[in-house]
């Protein structure tokens, strides 16, 4: 779908989740907004390319959300909401949130 923020996965110093980590974000509210960037721009690029029907990743809801993992995945529906309440929710029939078990 579209790649997050990661503040939960930094192992070896030459891995890709080393170059990816975000130092930047050191609280939950920073790392939420961030996440939501993110949705925001995988939406657009969605319409953009004229897709109805939007099937929407929960993105850095796992390895990558670190100590928020929880706190995330409990808010990921309402942030897809509010950005679907920006006005990017007329571009779609449908939105769906797909999950794993």
């Amino acid at each position: 779908f579209v790649a997050g923020p990661n503040v939960g996965a930094c192992q070896a110093s030459t891995g890709s989740t080393a170059r990816t980590f975000n130092y930047a974000i050191s609280e939950y509210a920073q790392f939420r907004e961030s996440v939501k960037y993110a949705l925001r721009a995988g939406l657009r690029a969605m319409a953009a390319e004229g897709c109805t029907v939007a099937l929407v990743a929960g993105v850095s809801c796992g390895i990558y959300a670190g100590p928020y993992k929880q706190q995330i995945r409990a808010e990921y529906a309402t942030l897809i909401e509010e950005v679907l309440a920006e006005g990017r929710g007329t571009c779609f029939e449908s939105v769906v949130y797909t999950t794993l078990p």
